[in-house]
């Protein structure tokens, strides 16, 4: 994740934003929180961290609520062995068309296909560990601006967990 918030810290330089709002989904909230972590904020007025990895998402002895190493090897094994298939299987849950009387969109599926057979198998197998081993527990400490924070219902507990991460003097939502 350290590439990551580097690449993105170079191209806020180089563009010289300042008084940004940082928009985060999924690996991208880790993406903004060790922005944030590495390179302070005072180039970033605001942060929404949307259904968001941090702070870590791997069991460990800090978080034994976490899912276990497990089913991050099976998502390895899904990429490796058949990228196409898995894919096309994850737009299920990701989109939550796997719930009860959802209604699928084929188009929106297509569309997340297609984004993820666009990325290179590398990077694709490699974020895995990145999104989910790395722990942002200290890079949300850091974040000292008004955040947003979007979180389902399934990821309540989780949610709490983020939650306390966070400086006593931040500003704080939550649903």
């Amino acid at each position: 994740m350290d590439t990551y918030a580097d690449d993105l810290a170079e191209l806020v330089e180089k563009l010289d934003l300042k008084e940004i709002t940082m928009v985060g989904h999924s690996t991208g909230g880790g993406e903004v929180a060790r922005y944030i972590g590495r390179h302070g904020s005072k180039r970033v007025a605001k942060a929404v961290l949307i259904a968001s990895v941090p702070p870590i998402m791997v069991k460990t002895g800090n978080n034994p609520g976490g899912l276990p190493k497990s089913v991050f090897d099976d998502i390895r094994a899904g990429v490796r062995n058949n990228r196409a298939q898995f894919f096309r299987d994850l737009s299920l849950p990701f989109y939550g068309y796997n719930k009860p009387d959802a209604k699928a969109s084929e188009g929106v599926r297509d569309s997340f296909w297609q984004q993820d057979m666009q990325s290179s198998i590398v990077a694709s197998y490699d974020c895995i560990e990145a999104f989910s081993e790395t722990d942002f527990t200290e890079d949300l400490r850091k974040m000292n601006i008004p955040t947003l924070i979007l979180q389902g219902m399934p990821t309540r507990l989780y949610r709490s967990r983020m939650l306390r991460s966070f400086p006593r003097s931040s500003s704080r939502v939550q649903f």
